[in-house]
């Protein structure tokens, strides 16, 4: 778990296949945890989203990389994921 400001966060000192992104909810804050979290993850790996809404910024930012990233969301919950097995780019 980390504590303090994700978007100042060295991603690359950590070993990880899975992570939980539910920190700041503003678009800024998920897209640089979103991204920081693709470029360091081992593939494959898998990412999770909590508060997924589609009207919020983290349903906004989510849907603005669906065309390139295969996130699915659980249904009946706020929670979306993704199986990460290639390189990502934006």
């Amino acid at each position: 778990q980390l504590f303090g400001d994700s978007t100042k966060y060295d991603f690359s000192e950590i070993d990880f296949s899975m992570a939980f992104i539910d920190g700041g909810h503003d678009y800024r804050t998920v897209k640089s945890d979103t991204l920081n979290l693709l470029r360091h993850i081992h593939k494959p790996g898998w990412l999770f989203w909590h508060d997924y809404d589609v009207t919020n910024d983290v349903g906004i930012f989510l849907r603005e990389i669906s065309s390139k990233l295969n996130i699915r969301w659980i249904k009946n919950t706020r929670l979306c994921f993704s199986y990460v097995d290639h390189k990502f780019s934006m």
